[in-house]
């Protein structure tokens, strides 16, 4: 889930080098002008909000499954509850890492 977010940073820095390349053919400045500055952040918040949906409706179809599963008894449930908090844990490492190691 993390690659989207790096194709659209990696799509984010083309434009914003393609803008600097063609505004600095004929100028010295590499100022962004304030309307380019809003339209990118406005693209990017977008595509952040999206990658959020995608997870958020994930982590619910997860959910949704232990809600419809028959339980037999309290234990059963209790373990697969478990299980999934692990599994969020689990992945809330791994991003937790790997924004480090970017940082």
């Amino acid at each position: 889930m993390i690659v989207p977010v790096v194709i659209a940073l990696a799509v984010l820095a083309i434009i914003l080098y393609r803008y600097f390349v063609r505004k600095n053919e004929g100028e010295t400045g590499m100022e962004l002008d304030s309307k380019l500055v809003r339209e990118l952040q406005k693209k990017f918040e977008l595509e952040l909000n999206k990658r959020e949906i995608e997870i958020t409706e994930n982590w619910r179809n997860e959910l949704e499954t232990i809600y419809k599963k028959r339980y037999e008894n309290l234990n059963s449930l209790l373990n697969d509850m478990k299980n999934l908090m692990e599994r969020m844990t689990n992945r809330v490492k791994i991003l937790t890492r790997i924004v480090r190691e970017g940082a």
